[in-house]
């Protein structure tokens, strides 16, 4: 029987690599979702910008509270591949399945039955399979290693992939769409490409990672869900960095769903969606690599708080000639270098309180912690789709019209100027008083001497 501890060995390159590319799967997904499928909607199928972001907050209201319910199974599950690892192995499939079937809204049908069928299949999509992958896959960072700084880099990877996966998606979408004859059956084939690619990502990542924290550990006795509700709620840095996920879930949404409409609208063709979005995501990609050496030298939380600045700044920017793409280029390359430190540190510190929480509560559970973490984020993004759907159908948006009315195109250029600004600048709030970075070595010294003392008792039991 292995005696040694191996939760804070060293992780290998390949390792890190393979779980990395679960991020990028998830996101040609979610990079799509966020993104375009409100352009899909209303443009494509011919929902109403109002009930396409009815659709997408209900569902992901709906979805944030699923996220909850399989952070309880993740922590329940036990078997030979581990209690989150399994879960990619179970969902791939059905998810890239139920992805295809996103885009296939009956074209004809009345627009009662678009809307329901969009809602089912959204649902489908987020709710169900999406969150059953992507959770489990979060949680996995907690259970690979249990040292600050290998999560940290383990984190670099994977956002690394992620900002990849975004800037792919939201560049050459539209374009490959538009050479497939930029109808639904061009969306429904660009799907399948990317679905086929996501499921072979999870099964790579599942097949190359593996749980070093509950090897060592062993099995813990599960925890009552009221215990582990109070425990979650007694986690304030848990809190803090909840609320940083919903402020920048709302932004996300706002100047993602927007910048088609701005493209297309503002600076008149929609295709510039590729080259803004790739001045936000590519300094992110190049960057990202080689944060681990800031990340040891300053802390997580300065450089968080860093990325803010420069983004802030970014949009700032922006303002000054708003309808020149250059300028609107040039401003979004400088926020997407503000993306590159707080990209770098966030799923880390979002770890990191997984060990706080436990050395406060005696609990831990990486599942539900990770999985209520991610609600916040989507309930921001529902709630962001939804104001978005509801202020351009109040300022009579058609996607079926050419030229849209003077009061649609204020709207989306206001949307997408000026909320950013505001969800940027409450983030740096929230991140003041983030304080784990100082705490951590003494928390996990205090974890190390529980622990060999509990072992020392089991041992003198047994």
């Amino acid at each position: 029987m292995k005696q040694m501890r191996s939760d804070m060995e060293k992780v290998g390159i390949g390792e890190k690599f393979a779980y990395s590319l679960g991020d990028f799967a998830s996101n040609l997904i979610f990079a799509l979702a966020c993104s375009l499928i409100t352009y899909f909607y209303t443009n494509t199928v011919g929902i109403s910008a109002a009930a396409a972001g009815s659709v997408l907050m209900f569902s992901q209201i709906f979805d944030g509270i699923s996220d909850v319910l399989i952070g309880f199974l993740i922590d329940r599950t036990r078997s030979k591949y581990g209690k989150a690892r399994p879960w990619l192995l179970w969902m791939a499939v059905p998810f890239g399945i139920a992805c295809i079937l996103l885009v296939c809204v009956p074209r004809n049908a009345s627009m009662v039955v678009k809307i329901v069928y969009a809602f089912i299949t959204y649902n489908l999509v987020m709710t169900v399979f999406y969150t059953a992958i992507n959770v489990p896959y979060g949680a996995l960072n907690t259970l690979m290693t249990r040292d600050q700084y290998q999560r940290s880099v383990i984190n670099i990877w994977r956002m690394t992939m992620a900002m990849l996966a975004t800037m792919v998606v939201t560049a050459v979408t539209l374009p490959i769409i538009k050479s497939l004859g930029g109808d639904q059956a061009a969306w429904i084939k660009t799907m399948v490409i990317y679905a086929t690619l996501a499921v072979a990502m999870f099964l790579i990542c599942f097949k190359c990672t593996r749980e070093r924290v509950t090897e060592e550990l062993g099995v813990q006795e599960q925890v009552p869900v009221k215990k582990a509700l109070k425990a979650v709620v007694k986690n304030n840095y848990w809190l803090l960095l909840i609320g940083v996920w919903l402020l920048y879930a709302i932004n996300t949404t706002f100047s993602g769903t927007t910048t088609v409409y701005y493209a297309q609208y503002i600076l008149g063709n929609e295709t510039l969606m590729g080259p803004i979005n790739i001045a936000l995501n590519l300094p992110a990609v190049i960057g990202i690599p080689f944060m681990a050496p800031l990340i040891k030298k300053f802390g997580k939380k300065p450089l968080a708080i860093a990325g803010c600045c420069i983004t802030l700044c970014g949009c700032l920017l922006m303002l000054v000639q708003p309808e020149n793409l250059t300028m609107v280029v040039a401003a979004t390359l400088v926020k997407g270098l503000g993306t590159v430190p707080f990209w770098a540190v966030l799923y880390a510190m979002m770890a990191d309180t997984v060990e706080y929480g436990e050395w406060k509560t005696g609990v831990r559970t990486e599942g539900l912690l990770y999985s209520a973490s991610t609600f916040g984020a989507k309930a921001g993004a529902g709630i962001g789709s939804a104001i978005v759907g509801a202020i351009l159908t109040a300022n009579m948006f058609n996607g079926m019209l050419e030229v849209q009315p003077q009061s649609a195109v204020s709207a989306i250029s206001s949307m997408y100027l000026y909320v950013p600004i505001v969800m940027v600048a409450l983030q740096i709030v929230c991140l003041v008083f983030y304080k784990l970075d100082k705490e951590y070595p003494q928390i996990m010294a205090e974890l190390k001497i529980r622990e060999a003392n509990a072992r020392k008792k089991a041992e003198g039991i047994e």
